[in-house]
């Protein structure tokens, strides 16, 4: 799966984008509850205000703190984008 560019605002609940390339992906205000990103490479994408509660970032590339600014929700695992715990 390639080819993203952006998946602002989406509904994407429990989607599943297990080992996608999604480098430079905005998902800005997105509803990624329970989605799985385990072994994906999420470099440079954009979570800004996302709800990735339960979201499975297991093993996935490109993770930085930064990309997850006013995120809600606590991912898996807890401090895979910087958060030390639940919030």
């Amino acid at each position: 799966m390639k080819g993203f560019s952006t998946l602002d605002r989406a509904e994407a609940r429990n989607a599943s984008f297990e080992m996608a390339s999604l480098e430079h992906t905005s998902f800005v205000q997105a509803k990624l509850q329970g989605a799985s990103f385990r072994y994906s490479d999420v470099t440079g994408c954009d979570f800004t205000g996302a709800d990735i509660g339960g979201a499975d970032f297991t093993g996935a590339r490109g993770l930085h703190p930064s990309m997850f600014l006013r995120a809600t929700g606590t991912p898996v695992p807890p401090d895979c984008c910087g958060r030390r715990a639940p919030v």
